[in-house]
């Protein structure tokens, strides 16, 4: 068995504290409770927070004190320490294994680290083809982002914007002199049922950008 890869970032989730203490060393089956889990969420594929409970599609990680720990589940506010195949989670990352007291509203020495990407990797969408000036509808039921490649030169220009009508009146990247630089791909995250226009000068839009979609 291995320790599972499928883990991003998160940050800004509330921070709690022991209610009990956990020893310096691994017990089969470990579990320790914190005050509460209230705001913990995981990651979307994009790493941004999403609205499904920590723990609900995989492993996360907790931060207490110094010491790092990969953690499998919550029922409730109880926590338990990830463990497979003779491996478990206590000293997550290289931190060190460590006895943790109960801290208080004073001492909010917990909190969450890494989530497990809600639902999944990313999966593989289709294609787009773009026309200058044109917007085109993310159909998906869920967020994606557009990889667009552009080939330019010294002259020309890209403009990107996104929008809740086919207007797309949300300039995410502005028009200017050599900004479609020779090569380049840019990549834009697309709400579902919301619209994208890319407009060049001067500048051609690959035959097909690749659309990866958020995880379900």
């Amino acid at each position: 068995m291995t320790y599972p890869t499928n883990l991003e970032a998160v940050s800004g989730l509330p921070g709690t504290w022991m209610v009990d203490v956990i020893p310096a060393t691994y017990t089969i089956n470990q579990q320790f409770e914190v005050y509460t889990t209230k705001g913990w969420y995981q990651p979307d594929a994009n790493g941004i927070t999403s609205s499904v409970p920590l723990g609900t599609s995989g492993p996360f990680v907790v931060k207490v004190d110094n010491e790092q720990i990969l953690c499998s589940s919550i029922s409730g506010n109880i926590i338990t320490v990830w463990a497979s195949g003779g491996l478990n989670g206590r000293g997550w990352n290289s931190t060190t294994m460590a006895s943790h007291s109960a801290g208080g509203s004073a001492n909010q020495h917990v909190t969450a680290i890494y989530g497990s990407v809600q639902g999944g990797l990313p999966s593989a969408g289709t294609t787009q083809t773009f026309t200058s000036g044109t917007a085109v509808q993310n159909t998906a039921s869920t967020w994606a982002t557009y990889y667009i490649g552009i080939t330019g030169g010294a002259a020309g220009t890209v403009s990107v914007a996104i929008g809740s009508t086919s207007a797309a009146t949300t300039t995410i990247i502005p028009a200017a002199t050599g900004n479609a630089v020779s090569s380049q791909t840019v990549h834009i995250r697309v709400p579902s049922s919301w619209w994208i226009k890319v407009t060049t000068s001067v500048a051609t839009i690959n035959a097909s950008s690749v659309i990866v979609l958020d995880s379900i």
